[in-house]
């Protein structure tokens, strides 16, 4: 066990380790640029502060992020998208740590090898701990880890993990430093305390502004006119673009279908010359979820199922191995291993290989030629255009509507890749074939509307609508003051009765929670929060209309139950502070940093 912990301490470094990691990422990029390539022909993704990050590092990283998303959630692929929301992820994340190693090394904090000693022996990181060579029976020995680390034979072993934390416990040092000024005053935990625990009850009358029909609300021209000027920049709408595409598709073909069904029959055949449907299944089931435990699903009963599996499944004896059965998964061989009854139904536990609906290689090879074909022939040829190539070659030409950058692609869907090339590349522009979702695309750039303010007779009736609704704010406003002002001379539940209004009552509510009927606006709460029992507030404006608010009861600060909380409270004070105070300062070190980003070169 020893010799295979030293044997891999190499590869679990690398992999748990993404501050060691990017420390390659960062030595490759010392140095400056001494060819005379282009940075995008050096393989260099970006140059943060004259330092580089490598394109080939960046990948591996975002291949390591895929795989164990991949792993977390028994998925076999992941959509252009959720890639794509991966590598910004990475993107991220390698930005901050650069940018935080360059300002290690810019204030001079370093490591000692003592310090590195003490941590190792007294403070191992996690990968270190749950490791099973220094755990006994499930939980961390520190006994047998000291052991071992004192053994002199296993010296090589520490040496990755020696750098890991030469690597990180300067990263810690930088944080403690940023973060030791943080301090939480007993004037902010009383507040913090009564904005969770301070109730109050409230009656209100709301004064709504749609009660006021916006169709007899007139509207004149220069209103309009005036509206338009005053609101341009709202009316802005940033560059569009069309594509014109042909989809190649890549279902599978009857073939691929009839080649899945002699394969699903070759497994059934092993299966009943003797092979163990475990072991099978773990090395040939499509299904990520089972496959890993032999295939088993557990007991299950009727309607947990898909139909055909069900029906299957519930009519098989003990034991006996059934199939192919066919389901919009794809092929089940099932195995039913045990039969129960439980409240009454009928259970059934079994165990399947899945066997997934899929194009063959050889077809993805064909559609792919297809595709590379219609697009070289119109990027090597003037003979046709896109849609006189697509009518000659027997595929239907579809077109977008106008979309945005980094937005939904009309038709297609969610693919960044085609998003990314139809706004970097001109008008007329043909792509290379583009999988999206197993579907392969050739698209060309066919419409372009530059930025542009809408003119007022696109946007007349938007204007018109938004008008008419400030008018409804300010006659609701109106009424409100004028029912204020009249409740002067009578109480708020006469004022009410005279004028047909119904008055409503919250029930305790806190500062944070809001009420259920009137929300968390912040002039409310105030309102709320700052009136004496018995008192009546003014018109209060809002977005969802004028509010008049009668305070009922309220709880008093309660010392003990502060003194309880005391504690919990600075805690959570101090992790919002640091928070606050880590992103603003890594906000200003972007700000600040002199960033080149080729990603769009690669991507």
């Amino acid at each position: 066990m020893l010799q295979t912990l030293r044997n891999n301490m190499r590869y679990i470094m690398f992999v748990v380790a993404a501050a060691f990691i990017l420390t390659i990422v960062f030595s490759w990029g010392m140095g400056g640029f001494k060819n005379k390539r282009t940075k995008v022909q050096s393989g260099i993704l970006a140059t943060v502060n004259n330092q580089k990050i490598m394109y080939q590092t960046f990948a591996l990283l975002v291949e390591q992020e895929i795989k164990q998303i991949k792993e977390s959630q028994d998925k076999t692929s992941l959509t252009d998208y959720e890639i794509q929301s991966i590598r910004e992820k990475v993107w991220n994340e390698t930005l901050r740590d650069l940018l935080m190693t360059q300002e290690v090394k810019r204030l001079g904090i370093q490591t000692t090898a003592n310090e590195i000693f003490m941590h190792l022996e007294n403070n191992p990181p996690p990968f270190i701990k749950n490791h099973e060579a220094f755990q006994t029976d499930g939980e961390f020995d520190i006994q047998k880890y000291h052991q071992i680390l004192r053994d002199r034979q296993y010296a090589n072993a520490w040496v990755d993990a020696e750098n890991y934390l030469r690597s990180t416990l300067p990263m810690q040092k930088l944080g403690s430093w940023l973060l030791s000024t943080i301090r939480v005053t007993e004037e902010e935990l009383k507040q913090a305390y009564a904005l969770k625990n301070n109730r109050v009850n409230v009656q209100y009358v709301n004064f709504n502004p749609y009660r006021y029909p916006m169709d007899s609300i007139e509207i004149t021209d220069q209103e309009i006119q005036t509206y338009y000027k005053e609101h341009k920049d709202e009316f802005k709408l940033e560059e569009q673009r069309k594509i014109k595409y042909v989809k190649f598709n890549l279902d599978p073909t009857k073939e691929d279908t009839a080649l899945l069904k002699s394969d699903a029959g070759d497994l059934i055949l092993r299966l009943r010359e003797g092979e163990d449907f475990a072991s099978l299944a773990q090395t040939e089931s499509e299904d990520p979820g089972s496959a890993e435990r032999g295939g088993d699903l557990g007991f299950f009963g009727r309607g947990d199922m898909v139909k055909p599996f069900e029906d299957a499944a519930f009519n098989a004896p003990v034991g006996k191995i059934i199939g192919p059965v066919e389901s919009n998964y794809g092929l089940h061989i099932i195995k039913v291993t045990d039969r129960k009854r439980e409240n009454g139904e009928t259970k059934v536990k079994a165990s399947h290989i899945l066997l997934k609906y899929k194009a063959s290689p050889e077809t993805h090879d064909r559609v792919n030629e297809s595709a590379s074909y219609f697009s070289d022939e119109l990027l090597e040829s003037d003979d046709y255009t896109f849609d006189e190539l697509a009518k000659r070659e027997g595929y239907e030409t579809e077109e977008s509507t106008l979309f945005s950058k980094g937005g939904f692609i009309p038709g297609v869907g969610m693919s960044m890749t085609m998003n990314r090339l139809t706004f970097r590349e001109n008008l007329g522009y043909v792509s290379p074939p583009i999988d999206v979702n197993n579907q392969l695309y050739v698209f060309q750039v066919s419409d372009i509307e530059e930025a542009h303010i809408q003119p007022i007779n696109e946007v007349k009736t938007k204007i018109e609508r938004a008008l008419r609704h400030e008018k409804q704010k300010q006659m609701a406003m109106e009424d409100c003051k004028l029912f204020w002002e009249k409740m002067q001379s009578s109480d708020f539940e006469e004022s009410a009765a005279e004028n047909s209004l119904e008055i409503k009552e919250t029930g305790l509510f806190t500062f944070e929670s809001g009420a259920p009927q009137i929300g968390k606006d912040p002039k409310l709460m105030g309102a709320a929060f700052g009136l004496s029992v018995g008192d009546t507030s003014s018109p209060i404006e809002t977005d969802r209309g004028c509010y008049i608010l009668k305070v009922l009861d309220k709880t008093e600060f309660n010392e003990s139950d502060f003194k309880s909380q005391k504690e919990s409270l600075k805690q959570e004070l101090i992790n919002r502070k640091m928070n606050t105070y880590y992103m603003t300062w890594m906000e200003k070190l972007k700000a600040d940093a002199e960033i080149e980003d080729f990603r769009e070169a690669y991507f």
